[in-house]
């Protein structure tokens, strides 16, 4: 299952997974004016359950085939989400909630993380 934020709200809608697969063609969904070098927005981030308390954390502009589109992860642990980033080495984020663990990885918003471990 893979839940796809909406670009008007951050409340998740879930989706089957298989209809999120590109066409192949990333000019489909990337917006006018921006790159794949951007960072993701709210919407194009994709959220694929791993199981009751991990979630692997997509870029949907990339396939889902590439691995690049793999932005990290997020484990619940205890109270809070960790989050793991994988575009910097030992960035290891805590989070109160699961929204704010999420958007951590868009480039929309500016989260307060609870903590950080080095």
């Amino acid at each position: 299952m893979t839940i796809e934020l909406s670009p008007r709200a951050l409340a998740p809608s879930v989706t089957n997974s298989v209809s999120l697969a590109g066409t192949g063609s990333l000019a489909n969904t990337t917006l006018p004016g921006r790159t794949l070098s951007d960072a993701p927005h709210a919407s194009d981030i994709r959220i694929s359950i791993l199981s009751d308390h991990e979630w692997r954390i997509c870029d949907r502009r990339i396939p889902e085939t590439n691995a690049e589109s793999v932005l990290g992860y997020i484990e619940k642990t205890g109270g809070f989400f960790e989050v793991m980033r994988l575009t910097a080495t030992r960035n290891l984020l805590y989070y109160a909630d699961f929204e704010h663990a999420v958007e951590s990885f868009s480039s929309t918003v500016a989260p307060v993380a609870v903590g950080r471990v080095s």
